[in-house]
């Protein structure tokens, strides 16, 4: 993410564009990405998303429009399980965790 903040720094912005939006551009649920992170980090974990109800005001679906990003050359390099995994294994150096893929 560092590197796409530098190249909008350096490459400026456009006209009618100065919003640029940084993420993989996929849909995923949140349950998707907690399971992908724990299976990708060896944790087995239990799951108990849903048990609070949804508030009217939480969106469903969110995803990133990086067009503009991209066009600029940049494109996502690091899925989220590495900064996941580097967070855990800093706060709680006892927890055993696998080293996941650095992207897909």
């Amino acid at each position: 993410m560092a590197e796409a903040v530098c190249l909008i720094l350096e490459n400026g912005t456009l006209p009618g564009r100065d919003v640029f939006n940084i993420g993989s551009g996929q849909s995923i649920s949140l349950r998707g990405i907690v399971g992908s992170v724990c299976r990708q980090l060896g944790l087995d974990i239990e799951l108990r998303l849903g048990e609070m109800p949804f508030h009217p005001y939480e969106p469903m679906n969110l995803v990133a429009d990086i067009h503009l990003v991209e066009s600029l050359g940049w494109k996502p390099k690091t899925n989220l399980a590495m900064p996941s995994g580097n967070l855990a294994q800093s706060q709680f150096p006892e927890l055993q965790v696998k080293q996941p893929e650095q992207y897909r």
